[in-house]
């Protein structure tokens, strides 16, 4: 909760058993088919999230929850966390996807390969439908 933001904010509280943070996920997890089936749904849940006009604001692996339920892998994942923002032009949804692709570069530091963190990336923006003015996005 933000008690000194303009705008109004909400707690909601559940309890999830069976879950681990995606990053405790990409750091214990060695089977690459199931970090796949996780990148590909993250990918998926971000290209919704902007394609509705919303910029996740603290966007991490650490803010995800996958399930993971008596040793079985699930691959849905939960995002935790939320600190949303509209976007307002198509322009912003560049600059706010970029910063979003960063944080979570960042949280999946010696976690992914150079070759997943390029491939999950490059899918973000070929699920999203978006042309990048600043193609370095994919490398950083």
């Amino acid at each position: 909760l933000r008690p000194f933001s303009q705008y109004e904010s909400v707690l909601f509280v559940e309890y999830k058993k069976d879950v681990l943070t995606g990053e405790h996920f990409l750091k214990t997890e060695k089977n690459e088919g199931k970090r796949n089936a996780f990148l590909q749904n993250v990918a998926n849940d971000l290209a919704r999230i902007y394609q509705n006009g919303w910029h996740q604001k603290d966007c991490r692996f650490g803010n995800m929850l996958v399930k993971y339920g008596a040793g079985k892998f699930r691959g849905e994942v939960i995002w935790i966390d939320n600190d949303l923002k509209r976007i307002r032009s198509r322009k912003a949804m560049g600059k706010y996807f970029s910063q979003s692709l960063k944080r979570l570069k960042k949280s999946a530091a010696n976690t992914l390969r150079d070759e997943e963190w390029k491939e999950f990336a490059s899918d973000c923006r070929v699920k999203l439908h978006f042309d990048w003015d600043e193609p370095e996005i994919l490398q950083q």
